[in-house]
This record gives C-alpha cells, sequence and structure tokens, in this order.
C-alpha cells in the first residue's frame, strides 16, 4: 500500500542557510527515501532578493518564497497589516505567502492519506481551524518550544507598546501550539526536553525523534592541517540567542583566549555576524555564510564547535552538524538539552570564561585526546543514526493506520 503524503513546512530545503532549513532538508528526504510514501508539498521559504529566482523542488516539494522575500519596497506595513488582520502569529509573518496558500488549497482538496506539518509556521499558509475541525491525519513535527521563543524577543524589543505586545503574542501562540499539538494524530518534537514539556497534554501521542543529517551522501570531508586550531561558532546574528552568545565569546572569552591559549583562533560561521558586531580582536575570524561542502571540511578540521548560548528554545541544529562530523563539543547546559544520547557533559559556563579558554587550551594541546574524542563521537552518532534511521517515515505510516 501506498501512503499520500501532503508535506507542509517552512524552510529552505533546497539552499539551506538556518537550522530550520537543515531540519526540513532531512526531514523531505527522509521521507522521500521510503519506498512506501509517495511525497508532493510546498515549503515557503524566506530568501533575500537574489535568492527570489534560486528555489528548486526538494524530493517532490515545491520550494516558495515567502511574499516577504518577494515584497517590493514600501510594500512591508501593508503586508504586515494584512497578516495581522488574518489572526495568524506574527511571530511566522516571514514565511506567509499567498502563492502557497492558493496552491496549498488546490492540494487540499485532493485526497491525501495523511497532512505532514513541519514546523509551526507551516500552517501560517493554511486553514488552521478548518483543518483542526476536519476529521484528517495530521502529524506536526515542532521544531522548539514556540512561545519561549516568542517571548524571548522581550530582550530586543524593549518598548513598553512592544512589550505588551509581545506578552499577547506569547499567551496567543501558547493556545494555537496545544491546540495543534492536542489535534494532531502523531506529535513529533525533534527534543526530547520540548517534548517533555507538553507530556501532560500528549499522551503516547507524542515522540521525540532527533533529526540524523544525511543530506546528499558522498565522501566524508578530508581534515585539514591548517584549521586544527579553529574554534568554531555557527550561528546568525539576526537571531537573538546567537547574538548573546556571540556578544559574549566576542568581547569577553576572546580576550581570554589571547592570554591563554594565543595559537587559537576563533571562527564565527553564519549571516550579518561581521555587521552587528564590526570590531573585534586578532583572534577573531568572520566567516559569513559557509556553503555546505566548506562547513563540513571545517567541522571535520577545527578543535571544537563552542556554543555558550542559553537563551531559546528546542534542539540546537549547529550541535547535530558537530556530531555528524565527529567534532568536539564545548557547550552550555541549555546548548546540549536534547543531546542526551550523546553523553557530552556541559564545559561552559558564562560567568567562568577563563575555565572555557583553559579548557580549549587543554584540549588543542593533546592532541591523543583529540583523536580519542573524534573516534568516540563517531561512535556514538553512528550508533544512534542507525536506531534512528527511517523512524520518522515508520511513524507518518502508523499514523494513517
Amino acid at each position: 500500500m501506498t501512503v499520500k503524503v501532503l508535506y507542509v513546512a517552512s524552510g529552505h530545503p533546497s539552499k539551506p542557510r538556518a537550522g530550520m532549513d537543515v531540519v526540513v532538508r532531512e526531514h523531505i528526504a527522509e521521507l522521500a527515501r521510503d519506498p512506501r510514501l509517495e511525497v508532493e508539498g510546498v515549503s515557503v521559504a524566506l530568501v533575500d532578493k537574489a535568492g527570489v529566482d534560486d528555489c528548486p523542488p526538494w524530493h517532490g516539494v515545491r520550494v516558495i518564497p515567502s511574499d516577504l522575500s518577494t515584497a517590493e519596497p514600501g510594500r512591508l506595513k501593508s503586508l504586515k497589516l494584512r497578516h495581522l488582520r488574518s489572526g495568524r502569529l506574527m511571530d511566522g509573518f516571514g514565511f506567509a505567502s499567498e502563492q502557497a496558500k492558493a496552491e496549498l488549497a488546490a492540494l487540499l482538496a485532493k485526497d491525501h492519506d495523511v497532512i505532514v506539518v513541519d514546523h509551526i509556521h507551516g500552517f501560517i499558509n493554511l486553514p488552521i481551524l478548518k483543518l483542526i475541525t476536519s476529521g484528517r491525519k495530521i502529524v506536526f513535527i515542532s521544531h522548539d518550544h514556540a512561545p519561549k521563543a516568542v517571548f524571548d524577543r522581550r530582550m530586543v524589543k524593549t518598548s513598553p507598546l512592544s512589550q505588551v505586545f509581545i506578552a499577547a503574542e506569547t499567551a496567543y501562540c501558547t493556545l494555537v501550539e496545544a491546540a495543534l499539538t492536542r489535534r494532531a494524530t502523531r506529535t513529533v518534537f525533534i527534543s526530547s526536553h520540548d517534548r517533555d514539556k507538553y507530556g501532560w497534554l500528549l499522551g503516547k501521542s507524542g515522540v521525540a525523534l532527533c533529526p540524523i543529517l544525511v543530506g546528499e551522501g558522498g565522501a566524508p570531508a578530508e581534515p585539514r592541517a591548517d584549521l586544527a586550531n579553529r574554534v568554531v561558532f555557527i550561528g546568525s546574528a539576526a537571531f537573538f540567542p546567537n547574538r548573546a552568545a556571540i556578544d559574549w565569546i566576542v568581547n569577553v572569552l576572546a580576550l581570554k583566549l589571547e592570554t591563554i591559549a594565543p595559537e587559537l583562533k576563533i571562527s564565527l560561521v553564519g549571516s550579518n555576524v561581521a555587521k552587528v558586531f564590526p570590531s573585534h580582536g586578532p583572534n577573531v575570524e568572520m566567516c559569513g555564510f559557509v556553503p555546505d561542502a566548506e562547513l563540513k571540511v571545517l567541522l571535520a578540521s577545527c578543535l571544537c564547535l563552542l556554543s555558550p548560548v542559553v537563551h531559546g528554545s528546542g534542539l540546537k541544529i549547529k550541535l547535530l552538524e558537530a556530531f555528524s562530523a565527529a567534532a568536539p563539543v564545548v557547550a552550555t547546559a541549555e546548548s546540549l538539552r536534547g543531546f542526551d544520547f550523546m553523553g557530552i557533559a556541559p564545559q561552559v559556563e558564562l560567568d567562568r570564561p577563563e575555565a572555557v579558554a583553559r579548557t580549549l587550551a587543554e584540549l588543542y594541546r593533546d592532541g591523543d585526546r583529540r583523536a580519542t574524542l573524534r573516534r568516540d563521537l563517531a561512535r556514538t552518532w553512528g550508533d544512534f543514526v542507525e536506531r534512528r534511521t527511517g523512524a520518522l517515515a515508520d511513524l507518518v505510516v502508523e499514523a494513517v493506520g
């Protein structure tokens, strides 16, 4: 029996630039690889003007630029007002698309066995009330604890009016996410930590499935000796939790490293970093956006991935990329939530930057320990991938009944 799947998402699976893009890419590929499933659908991507015409489909799923991506200058205010009047979450405004809504209306009229919605923003272009009250089978994939992600915006938007709006949006988001998780035939959390937050609501319908990064296969990246002294951080400065982490790296940790381990260099990978942090020490390099192939080489070669993130929710996709490359991870407890299966202890406390600098220095100066760490990580990650492979496709089939 072939299970017909309507897949709806927010993200750019064919040209990933952010964590959600990577997760959507892997989920689509995982479903498309399974011979029991026939997948079609739509994913809406937030891209810059140069990328509007570069949105190829991904395994049967069309990629459509959002209205914000294609808007002419001066239309931002009218687009926001239209979205606000629609009663949908403003947090997902960047993924709203009239074209996607029209295409999805046509797809919803077809006879699919199950609808898979990947990320809460995937519902932005769907008739939510009609879907919730219908009897259709729905698999909802939750990427994070969305109300917390909305509430964290108060740290950037500090005006009294913004604080009131964020509080209202947080409450509304809580109701929407609770309704979606309760209504869905099955709810998948990519983080076990977030799954535990909703255990009281879900019962047996919720499950945690950490994504696996397979990509397009190919030979493993060859490490480069000249990159062995790199401490890597991955993340766009446009996202507040990343921006706060980068601020600590540039203005606190880098100063300690200059004294304790001058041979180490910090590589900051992500868009907008140089723009937001134009001033930095000589041991910090701004890499900007790095394509997949180059990032794999960097992770295969570096000393470690550093993640001093203490805000936000959901799984830290930068760690997934590191584990898949067997790169050692030096991170906060917040960053490591959902990765219990990797057996990594937190080693970053923001109020102890000197201790973090010494940890990095000791790791760099012990080549045998670094080699052992990489071997152990490769084995642990490989064991996890073997256990996890096919689990999402199995769940979608089971949801149909």
